[in-house]
């Protein structure tokens, strides 16, 4: 029997043989299938996703791929989709000696996909076990998922678009999954991938928390509801009290739920360690994101968190070359370049700093951040005040500038609104190394005080309760109100008004409720009330219905007008005109 080490494999992009390019989901769907089916195998070491992506497309000798991948067999081929026809072929090749150890050509109807990916994975685990050692494994390693072929291709064109990580793929993803269910409502791998989508939305400022984060918890319960036990489900809320809620405690319960159905995700691994990094566990941090790279080598998102940890902890150096290759392997990586631009800038390395704002989203920010730190006193004394504007990129650029200008307590504020709304953007800034300033001013110290990992949610609760609302921003917005009769509108959101004012729906929402005591509708509709009252006394419009006039001041339905009016004045719309009407 030959080493153990020969039990493993990775498997290469399927390519697209098919003439619409379009039909590429097929082909990264199989893959993706066959990978995970035969990571299922105990003592069978499978290169994770991420790594085998890595090669799409690229002509490479086989020996430099299974050394990259560690990995001793290679699984490649193609596949073509001609109407409901799939014809696959397929090689199993030794990477030693480029030996070929099985080759076949499939011929299928789409129909047959689960059947067909079960077949392939049980023939490829039986020539390894076959040629290099013993393999336990089960008859059936594919589980149908769903028994509509329809919702099946909406699911793999939805997790096409998802891998694209953008805004616009996230939405697309999200109404592939959406019609996935719609073809079949059991499938529960699409409601996971509509609610993780959402979150990721959600966490980078794309949409309204208030308004979608009941969605996500609805059909993560119903994808649970169709399961009895998911890792991916604890995955799901994991990274919904990371990211949503900074809750760091439950979301490190949830991802060892993940973990103990999962222990190989390198994905889950990686989370524990991004976990470790608001709370400073940079050590604990490193070990999970090493099992994570000994998993899935060439991922760089495993790159960019390891660079992160070791930034963190100090070792800006070796995070530099880790963040050079996490730019080989994605040359597009938006956050490793504005990490990369962070260290340079700190590092006071301008010229190779320049070099690299092309990749920057906001290279005037950097550029006066740059002076802001290391200009000379004249250079710093032409600088006008930070903007006091919502942040618009993947980093908190303007909350950079506020700590390194000389109103330290006007940043103080600014990080704290920022924690209320814990805008995912500042979520490690404890330990940001571009946040020492306010670190060390004592205002804020408070806010940068570390407890233990059990305490930290309970802090950021009082926390927030100590703040105070804003009463010169709500003097703001009751003028604006007026100014703009924007109250008139009958479908005016919280969302839409916050949009208006430049500031988030959180924070617009907190200071409405906490500094007036009202929800966003009842006041809203209180300057409708008041505008109802003064035209519903004018003689010009007492051929109107009261219901026109109501309508004429923005409610948009009956009921809610009758409703709140009588709320508020003790009398029904009618009987109140009358007792101010002259006799």
């Amino acid at each position: 029997m030959k080493a153990s080490s020969k039990l493993s494999i990775a498997v290469l992009p399927l390519v697209n043989r098919s003439s619409d390019p379009e039909d590429e989901y097929i082909s990264d769907g199989m893959t993706e299938e066959l990978i995970l089916s035969l990571s299922k195998i105990p003592g069978l070491k499978v290169s994770a996703l991420t790594s085998s992506f890595s090669f799409k497309e690229k002509a490479l000798d086989i020996r430099d791929i299974g050394a990259q991948l560690g990995v001793d067999n290679l699984l490649e081929g193609s596949i073509r989709k001609s109407g409901n026809q799939l014809r696959i072929s397929l090689q199993l090749i030794n990477v030693e000696d480029g030996f070929c150890l099985w080759a076949d050509r499939f011929k299928r109807d789409i129909s047959d996909i689960f059947a067909l990916q079960d077949e392939i994975s049980l023939v490829v685990a039986d020539r390894i076990r076959e040629n290099f050692g013993h393999l336990e494994f089960s008859d059936k390693l594919v589980n149908k998922s769903t028994s509509s072929i329809s919702a099946y291709e909406h699911y793999l064109k939805g997790r096409h678009k998802m891998r694209e990580w953008t805004a616009e793929n996230l939405e697309t993803a999200i109404a592939h999954q959406k019609q996935a269910i719609a073809e079949d409502p059991s499938f529960a791998k699409a409601y996971f991938e509509i609610a993780w989508s959402y979150i990721m939305l959600i966490a980078w400022g794309y949409i309204d928390p208030e308004e979608t984060i009941e969605l996500v918890h609805s059909y993560a319960r119903r994808g649970k509801s169709l399961v009895q036990e998911s890792a991916e489900y604890y995955y799901l809320m994991a990274t919904e009290a990371f990211w949503l809620h900074w809750d760091f405690k439950k979301s490190r319960a949830f991802l060892l739920q993940a973990l103990a159905l999962d222990p190989e995700n390198s994905t889950m691994l990686e989370s524990m360690a991004e976990l470790c990094l608001p709370s400073g566990h940079f050590e604990e941090g490193l070990q999970y994101i090493n099992q994570s790279l000994e998993i899935d080598p060439l991922s760089p998102n495993h790159w960019f968190t390891k660079a992160h940890l070791l930034n963190f902890k100090g070792e800006q150096e070796e995070a530099l070359k880790l963040y050079d290759y996490c730019l080989e392997l994605n040359p597009k990586f938006s956050l490793a370049w504005g990490h990369k631009i962070q260290i340079l800038l700190q590092l006071q390395r301008k010229e190779e700093m320049e070099s690299c704002l092309a990749h920057c989203a906001a290279p005037e920010k950097v550029e006066e951040l740059y002076l802001r730190m290391h200009g000379s006193t004249a250079e710093k004394e032409k600088l006008s005040l930070p903007a006091s504007d919502a942040e618009s990129s993947l980093f908190p650029w303007n909350l950079y500038l506020w700590a390194h200008s000389d109103h330290l307590e006007e940043a103080t504020a600014y990080l704290q609104k920022m924690i209320h709304q814990k805008a995912g953007t500042c979520i490690n800034y404890r330990f940001d190394p571009l946040l020492k300033p306010l670190r060390e001013y004592p205002s804020a110290q408070a806010l940068f005080e570390l407890e233990s990992w059990d305490s930290i949610q309970n802090r950021k609760v009082q926390a927030h309760a100590e703040e105070k609302p804003d009463f010169q921003f709500l003097k703001q917005l009751e003028e604006l109100i007026q100014a703009e009769e924007l109250y008139l509108n009958p479908k005016l959101s919280l969302r839409e008004l916050a949009e208006t004012l430049n500031c988030s729906p959180n924070y617009l929402s907190w200071q409405i409720n906490k500094g007036l005591g009202q929800n966003f509708n009842e006041y809203v509709n209180g300057f409708r009330l008041k505008r109802f009252q003064h035209i519903a006394l004018l003689a010009e419009n007492k051929s109107l219905t009261l219901l026109a006039l109501a309508f004429d001041s923005g409610f948009n339905t009956k009921s809610v007008f009758n409703e709140y009016f009588k709320k508020h004045t003790g009398l029904s719309p009618r009987a109140w005109l009358k007792a101010r009407q002259l006799p």
